[in-house]
């Protein structure tokens, strides 16, 4: 058999933990202190990683990385980025497969199988103001 249900779209919360911008930039002025390892483990200069330390496959990955946008932006802390996806539909597939064979008495056979899947698209929506963000919802 086969079933194809229809669901109309849901938000879902997110609250992460993201490096700062300070970071993705290799500067960790204030934070503890940062070594090279190609330096016989010496401290790096004001604690900053020259740009030219970071390598091409960093400086792609990085800005993928959404920039903090709760609380002081500044200074790391935990779920200092809040977001609301939304799903704009949900459509989940379910398959039964179901088989029963009969042997001489007193044997029978029976196997059973109920796969589902499913096509989800997130959507970004705009972040949430301070003053209307409230404890309902769920986390991620």
């Amino acid at each position: 058999s086969y079933e194809s249900t229809f669901a109309p779209s849901a938000v879902q919360n997110f609250n992460l933990n993201v490096p700062l911008q300070s970071w993705k930039r290799g500067d960790f002025s204030g934070e503890k202190t940062i070594k090279d390892p190609f330096a016989g483990g010496q401290p790096f200069p004001n604690n900053i990683i020259p740009e030219s330390r970071i390598s091409q496959a960093s400086k792609q990955f990085l800005p993928l990385w959404p920039d903090p946008n709760v609380g002081d932006t500044t200074r790391f802390s935990n779920r200092n980025y809040q977001a609301q996806l939304t799903r704009p539909f949900s459509k989940p597939h379910n398959g039964s497969i179901r088989v029963d064979h009969r042997l001489p008495l007193p044997t029978s056979v029976v196997g059973a199988s109920r796969p589902t899947w499913a096509f989800e698209r997130l959507r970004r929506r705009p972040p949430r103001s301070q003053a209307k963000r409230s404890c309902h919802g769920s986390h991620a």
